[in-house]
């Protein structure tokens, strides 16, 4: 019977590179963490951790349309939301729906 080796000491790069090579081995995660003498919970853990990276990485920003305007021309009553920079420059929300875009997007 074959040990099977914890390499608990091995960082992020040594798992990547198992993890890209059991994604086109073909087989399941047992056999291959059985073939490469891996612990099949240290395994699960990094590929876990380093696919939820990966998508995180992937996922797509979705821009918020912006109309600027003269403080002149546009009256920043009813704004949902105002921010006043120390230059002077003043930016308003007047929806809601943009309002939580723009804080989801910064969290």
């Amino acid at each position: 019977m074959t040990q099977t080796i914890s390499h608990s000491t091995e960082g992020a790069t040594f798992w990547q590179v198992h993890v890209t090579q059991f994604q086109s081995a073909g087989k399941n995660k047992t056999q291959y963490c059985k073939q490469h003498n891996l612990n099949y919970h240290r395994f699960l853990y990094w590929y876990s951790k380093l696919i939820r990276i990966e998508s995180d990485r992937n996922e797509t920003v979705n821009l918020l349309p912006v109309r600027i305007s003269t403080s002149e021309t546009k009256s920043h009553q009813g704004a949902v939301a105002s921010l006043e920079l120390a230059s002077g420059v003043k930016l308003s929300l007047f929806d809601e729906v943009v309002l939580f875009k723009l804080i989801k997007s910064l969290g």
